[in-house]
């Protein structure tokens, strides 16, 4: 059996227009305190991760929520450390709706 994270990402701020909101927002949606390789270093070793498209490249989000991370920057973290890992990666309904899914795909 393997430790894992729901919305691994979401230790991260918010996007810079919804930090006014973080009072409301954050407690509804963060699901961790711990970066990704504080969770790593914490034995997790699958990772889930929400995303959305934002200002052309992919966020980490939940619900209403976009945090100022990105996959590309996660994935970094993660292969630095050269330990196997498992990720879960789903597209947030809430943001993905009429967005480029060819996009996705690259």
């Amino acid at each position: 059996m393997l430790l894992g994270t729901h919305n691994s990402g979401t230790f991260a701020p918010l996007v810079w227009w919804q930090k006014p909101f973080g009072f409301i927002l954050n407690p509804l949606s963060k699901c961790q305190n711990k970066n990704i390789a504080e969770q790593l270093m914490c034995d997790v070793r699958v990772f889930n991760f929400q995303i959305t498209k934002y200002k052309n490249d992919w966020y980490f989000s939940h619900g209403l929520c976009i945090y100022d991370y990105t996959i590309s920057s996660a994935l970094q973290t993660l292969l630095t450390y050269e330990i196997p890992v498992y990720i879960q990666i789903y597209l947030d309904k809430n943001f993905f709706l009429g967005q480029d899914k060819e996009a996705f795909k690259i």
